[in-house]
């Protein structure tokens, strides 16, 4: 409200008390007293390492008091260890120790010293009962067949693809999709924005690097143009005023439409390399083991829902040869985007075993030995990425499948086994000439080397 409205309304506010009056009743304020918070130590030194969550045990401290059997733990007010965050908790408080969330979105180990604050605990008066905390609000529950009359197409093609279904699994899967439909994108400006994790673009005091426009044929330039207008619509680009240029190139895809891409080879030379590490994909795939569910899900967009911070967005900066713009989103071609990904989705999804999901950039694939377990465990990957801002590309999609392609290769309930069109590639490989180019060819084929004996 305002202060016109609270004027017109002969409100008063007693700071002594904490309490507004107003029409006649008097109303609590909204702040919590600082004696009523309560800190909590660590009574041992814990190192949390980079990207990763952990539940913390803390105490109270010496000379405070508490009563009350659960407060809600948060992020201290006073000093707290750079690159660690408190999650939001509401905790019992029943005993000695009390379990806190802190999570290391720094690149670094961060250490909690023996005696530091970890968190403040607010007592919590009264606590409400949840019916489902991955429910999205006003979407009432529905009974099946009714519930996928009103979806939108995309969303009935990917359930409607899923391998046949007994009937009460069907209505297991449409009450899934049903609770989590945001989390789908449908349509090109659907995209999912997170602020979880920022993408940086350390250049160590570089110069900045300023490449000329690149000439455009006349046939290119409005299309070029239009690009720049899609993208400032939807918001991935800003004007700018960086001292920082890199060039734009127009690549031909098969299907005869055009890829905007940046050219940020020089930007990537005198950038700090990130070595956060990727999966292996060996490993990836023996996670799978006696699965009889898989369901592989892909990110919309994926890059473009990280947010950049605000000098790595300078240091993007582009020019089709008219203005100058900078993407206010992580994009294709840094150097270590990849990196940041990856450490995205795992902060995102961390905790969850291999045994039940697997992430490789935006590829994921949740697998499971049973349909109640598959069906559990999508719930969770849906509520996690509803949290954390992100969403799934229906086209991409598939649900509840015995059988998929999962990085280059069919993963199903058979076991892990190439892939077809992987095989028909190498057979069409053009015979090596060089030696140059039989090195090449072999590297092609060692991809498959697992399934070749004497390889």
């Amino acid at each position: 409200m305002g202060l016109d409205v609270l004027t017109a309304g002969g409100c008063k506010i007693d700071l002594g008390r904490e309490v507004m009056q107003l029409g006649g009743e008097e109303l609590p304020l909204g702040g919590v007293s600082t004696d009523e918070r309560v800190e909590l130590e660590a009574p041992d030194s814990v190192v949390i390492p980079p990207g990763a969550e952990a539940v913390v045990p803390a105490r109270w401290q010496a000379h405070q008091t508490w009563q009350g059997s659960c407060g809600l733990a948060e992020l201290p007010a006073g000093p707290s260890t750079p690159g660690l965050v408190v999650g939001r908790t509401l905790v019992s408080t029943d005993g000695p120790i009390v379990p806190v969330r802190v999570i290391n979105v720094s690149t670094e180990p961060r250490t909690i010293r023996e005696g530091t604050t970890v968190a403040d605990c607010t007592p919590v008066k009264e606590v409400a009962e949840l019916r489902d905390d991955n429910v999205e609000p006003d979407r009432p529950q529905r009974e099946s067949p009714d519930l996928i009359r009103n979806w939108p197409g995309p969303i009935c093609e990917m359930v409607n693809h899923s391998v046949e279904l007994e009937n009460a699994q069907r209505e297991a899967l449409y009450k899934l999709v049903d609770r989590h439909m945001g989390i789908f994108s449908l349509s090109p400006e659907d995209i999912g924005h997170t602020g979880l994790v920022q993408h940086q673009i350390h250049t160590d005091g570089a110069r900045p690097v300023l490449q000329p426009a690149r000439r455009l044929p006349w046939s290119k330039r409005e299309e070029a143009d239009e690009q720049v207008e899609k993208k400032l619509n939807e918001g991935v680009i800003e004007p700018s005023g960086s001292p920082w240029m890199s060039s734009v190139v127009l690549v031909k895809k098969k299907d005869g439409t055009t890829r905007f891409c940046m050219d940020y080879r020089q930007l990537n030379n005198v950038t700090l390399k990130d070595s956060y590490p990727l999966p292996r994909i060996d490993d990836t795939l023996g996670a799978v083991a006696g699965s009889k569910w898989f369901s592989t899900l892909d990110l919309k967009s994926g890059y473009w829902q990280v947010e950049m911070d605000k000098t790595g967005k300078e240091k993007m900066a582009f020019s089709t040869g008219k203005g100058l713009y900078q993407f206010t989103v992580m994009p294709f071609g840094l150097c270590n985007a990849p990196a940041t990904f990856e450490r995205l989705m795992e902060s995102v999804l961390g905790g969850m075993p291999w045994q039940s999901c697997l992430v490789y950039l935006d590829d994921v694939l949740v697998h499971a030995k049973t349909f109640t377990q598959e069906i559990a465990n999508l719930d969770q990957v849906f509520g996690r990425l509803r949290q954390a801002g992100l969403k799934f590309s229906p086209e991409k999609c598939t649900l509840f499948a015995t059988e998929v392609a999962y990085l280059g290769h069919v993963t199903g309930r058979e076991g892990v086994k190439t892939d077809p069109g992987k095989i028909t590639a190498v057979e069409d490989w053009p015979v090596p000439t060089t030696v140059k180019q039989v090195r090449g060819f072999l590297g092609l084929c060692s991809y498959y080397r697992r399934f070749m004996a004497n390889f």
